[in-house]
C-alpha cells in the first residue's frame, strides 16, 4: 500500500508540474504615475514569458477616455512579427487591440507587445486595464498558457503655470536640394498555399503546399466563439507541410487556414478554409478539471485494490474457518458413529439393532447435509 501511494504522490506532482511552468501575463508599463493635463504618455503593452515559449498574443487594453486620448498605436520594436489583424485603436471607446504571433516563439522576462501613446486630456484618475487577453504557448498545440493580466492605475493633475524662457533666434539655413536616390525593389509575389485534410499517425492532419520551399507558415485555427489557435510550421525543399491538429482544441467546428510569410514584412493571402469537427469530452474540460478526473480515477482503482485486498484476506480466514468446521464435524459425527455401534453390539434384540442401524443412516445424512452447506459457505 505505502508503494501505491508513493505512485499517486509522484503522478499529482509531476501531473501539475507542466501546467505551474506553462504561465505567462500581460501587463502595462508604466504601471502608475501622475501626469498634467497636456502632457504625451507612452504606454507598452508587456508580455513575460520566461518559463515557457510563446507563440501568439491577443487582446484588448481599455483607457478612460474621460481623461485620456489615444493618438497612436506602434507595432515598432515588438516581439511579433505576423500580424493577424494591425494593431487599431477606437478612439471615441478608448479602446487598443492587437493580434499576433511570434515566427521564431518568444521566450523571456519581458518583451513588447504593442506601444500606444495617449495625451492627458483632464484632470481625474483612472485605471488602464484589458477587457480580454490570451497568451499561446510554442509547443505545436497552441495551449492557453495565459496567467494573468495587470493594468495601471494614473492619475492627471492640472498643469502648473510655467514661465517660458527668452525665445533665441535661429540663423536662417538655406535648404539644399537633394536628389532622392531610385531603388528597384524586385518584389517576391508569395501565392497563398493549398491546404487539405490528411492523417498523421492516426490523427487527423493540415496538410498544405507553397510555391516557395523552406518558408514559413501560419496555420489558423478559427473556433465558432472566434477564439483562434496558431501554429507556426515550414515547408520543405518542395513546399510541402503537414501539422496534426492541436489536441488542445476543444470540442467543435473549426474553420482552418494557412498563410506562407516570407520575413517580417511579405506574407501571401489566406490559403482556401477548410471546415473541420474536432474534440473530445476530455478536451473540453480545463486542466484543473483534467487532473481532479484522473485523480478521481486513480482513487477509485486505490479502492478496489483495498477492497480486493480486504475481501481475499475475508476469504482466506472464511476458508480457514471451513476446514477447522469439517474437521470438527467429522470428529463429533465419528463419535456419535462409534456411540451408536457400541450400543449395537451391546443390544441383543433384533428390533433395537433395527432402531439404531436407522438412527445411523440419519447421522450420515446429517453429517453430508451440513458438510454440503460448509463448502458452499467456503466458496
Amino acid at each position: 500500500m505505502a508503494k501505491i501511494y508513493s505512485i499517486i504522490l509522484c503522478i499529482c506532482i509531476f501531473g501539475l508540474l507542466p501546467f505551474s511552468a506553462h504561465a505567462a501575463t500581460l501587463s502595462v508599463s508604466p504601471s502608475s504615475g501622475t501626469y498634467e493635463v497636456g502632457e504625451r504618455i507612452t504606454l507598452k503593452v508587456l508580455v513575460s514569458g520566461e518559463s515557457t515559449s510563446l507563440n501568439a498574443v491577443s487582446g484588448t487594453l481599455s483607457l478612460p477616455s474621460s481623461i485620456f486620448s489615444i493618438e497612436s498605436v506602434s507595432k515598432v520594436g515588438s516581439v511579433l512579427n505576423f500580424w493577424v489583424t494591425e494593431p487599431a485603436f477606437s478612439a471615441s471607446k478608448g479602446t487598443v487591440s492587437f493580434e499576433g504571433v511570434s515566427l521564431g516563439g518568444f521566450q523571456g522576462d519581458q518583451g513588447t507587445v504593442v506601444t500606444v501613446t495617449v495625451r492627458a486630456i483632464a484632470p481625474g484618475q483612472g485605471s488602464v486595464s484589458f477587457s480580454s487577453g490570451h497568451i499561446l504557448a510554442n509547443d505545436g498545440q497552441g495551449t492557453e498558457v495565459m496567467n494573468g493580466m495587470r493594468g495601471a492605475a494614473f492619475s492627471i493633475v492640472k498643469p502648473v503655470q510655467k514661465v517660458a524662457p527668452p525665445k533665441k533666434e535661429i540663423p536662417k539655413v538655406t535648404p539644399v536640394e537633394v536628389q532622392p536616390e531610385i531603388t528597384k525593389v524586385l518584389e517576391v509575389i508569395l501565392t497563398p498555399p493549398e491546404i487539405a485534410r490528411g492523417v498523421q499517425k492516426g490523427r487527423m492532419s493540415i496538410v498544405g503546399r507553397s510555391v516557395v520551399p523552406k518558408t514559413q507558415v501560419v496555420v489558423t485555427f478559427v473556433a465558432q466563439d472566434t477564439s483562434k489557435v496558431f501554429i507556426v510550421t515550414t515547408t520543405d525543399n518542395d513546399g510541402r507541410f503537414e501539422i496534426p491538429v492541436p489536441t488542445s482544441l476543444k470540442r467543435g467546428i473549426y474553420s482552418v487556414s494557412a498563410v506562407i510569410v516570407k520575413g517580417e514584412d511579405k506574407q501571401s493571402d489566406t490559403s482556401n478554409a477548410l471546415l473541420i469537427e474536432v474534440g473530445s469530452i476530455i478536451s473540453d474540460m480545463s486542466w484543473e478539471a483534467q487532473i481532479a478526473f484522473i485523480l478521481l480515477i486513480l482513487i477509485i482503482l486505490y479502492l478496489l485494490l483495498r477492497i480486493n485486498f480486504h475481501f481475499r484476506n475475508i476469504r482466506s480466514k472464511i476458508q480457514r474457518d471451513v476446514s477447522e468446521a469439517e474437521n470438527t464435524l467429522h470428529e463429533s459425527f465419528d463419535v456419535l458413529r462409534k456411540d451408536m455401534t457400541e450400543r449395537v453390539h451391546e443390544k441383543t434384540l433384533a428390533a433395537t439393532r433395527k432402531e439404531v442401524n436407522e438412527i445411523t443412516k440419519d447421522i450420515n445424512t446429517a453429517e453430508n447435509t451440513i458438510h454440503k452447506e460448509i463448502k458452499d459457505i467456503g466458496k
